[in-house]
Order: structure tokens, then sequence, then C-alpha cells
């Protein structure tokens, strides 16, 4: 069942930093908060909350079940304070599989264009709503598409985690532009840094 929310993210009166605030405090792994932190700073039009695992028992699936439930809960409840257009993929077993989704936008047009692109495996304008520099978005899918894990040096890459860049990298990069990209996200790391830094110290260096 698709719930679509007529939440506008521009009516709710509250301050960039009241929102960042919200979103730091909220019982939700960090990941999620920092989509949700670089929605509100205008940086992706879109994000994609969600959580799957695998049932391996009828005990485990109770315990998914459960915590899982709790989880949408504090997301429904965090997205409405904030104002943001949303639909929920509800939780439920998928052969298997215990999970949920949800599709967020600052606003309902931004949502029904996310949706669309979801339906459709439109995988370029998804990418742009997340918020994905051009580069990566067009290298996508393709031989210029650059997996920096397993291509760079082990010193590099550690460098980067050092940098604490690996949150900002949940993109595949290209490798023709892979310093622009590794430039735009310095400056997504920076900003987060700057408005958001209990939820900057909290990212997984």
């Amino acid at each position: 069942m698709i719930r679509l929310m007529p939440n506008s993210f521009e009516r709710q009166e509250m301050t960039e930093r009241e929102r960042l605030s919200l979103i730091e405090d909220a019982g939700l792994e960090n990941g999620k908060k920092l989509d949700l932190a670089l929605l509100t700073l205008g940086k992706k039009s879109a994000a994609q909350l969600g959580n799957y695992d695998i049932i391996e028992s009828d005990e485990h699936k109770k315990q998914l079940l459960s915590e899982f439930s709790e989880e949408v809960e504090t997301i429904k409840t965090l997205l409405d304070s904030l104002g943001c257009a949303y639909n929920l993929e509800e939780l439920k077993d998928r052969d298997g599989i215990m999970g949920f989704s949800f599709l967020v936008a600052r606003d309902q047009a931004a949502l029904l264009e996310v949706a669309k692109a979801e339906v459709e495996k439109d995988d370029k304008a998804f990418g742009r709503l997340m918020g994905y520099p051009e580069t990566s978005i067009e290298a996508y899918g393709t031989e210029n598409a650059f997996d920096y894990e397993s291509a760079l040096p082990k010193r590099e890459l550690q460098k980067l985690k050092d940098e604490g860049m690996l949150p900002f990298l949940e993109f595949m990069p290209s490798k023709e532009h892979w310093a622009e990209e590794l430039a735009w996200a310095r400056e997504m790391r920076d900003l987060v840094k700057e408005k958001a830094p209990h939820l900057y110290e909290g990212l997984e260096k």
C-alpha cells in the first residue's frame, strides 16, 4: 500500500536549524539522518529511506517486525514534523525478506517525480532527484563508472576514510570526473560539518 502525503516542506514554519536539530536528535541511524539533513539543506530534492533483512526463523521474523515497526513510526513522526512529503512501501515479508521503504521529498511535486522515476526505473532522473553529480549520473551503468573502493590503493581509501568522506560517497562516481565529484563530496561534508556538527561527529569515519 502506498500512502501519498500532501505535506509541504516550505509551508512548515520552522527554521533550518530547528529542522536540523530534529534530525540530529531522532532515533535513527546516521545514514538516514544524513540524507534528511542534505534534503533540508537543499542539496537533494528527494531521499529514499528503508531497511531490509533476510528472515532467518519465525523468531527472527517477530524480532524484525517489532524493530522495523518502531523504526517506521519514528521516521513517520520525524517526516511529519519536518513537513516532508513522502510515501511508504509498507512493512511486510517479501518472499523471505522483511522490509520497508520511504520515498521522501521537499514537496508533493518532487515526490511524484521520484516515485515515477522509481516505477519506470529511470536511473538518471532518480539520481538527479537524489542530488548526485551530473557526471556520475551519466556514467552510472556504463564502462565509465568508477568503483573507487576496488580501484584506489588502500592508502588512498584510508585517507578518504580519515577525512570523513565515505558517508558522502554513497553514489557511483565516474572515471573521467572523479576529481570533481570528490570535490563535490567534500563540499557536502563541509556543509554538514558546519550546519549539523552533532550529526557529523556521529558519522562513521
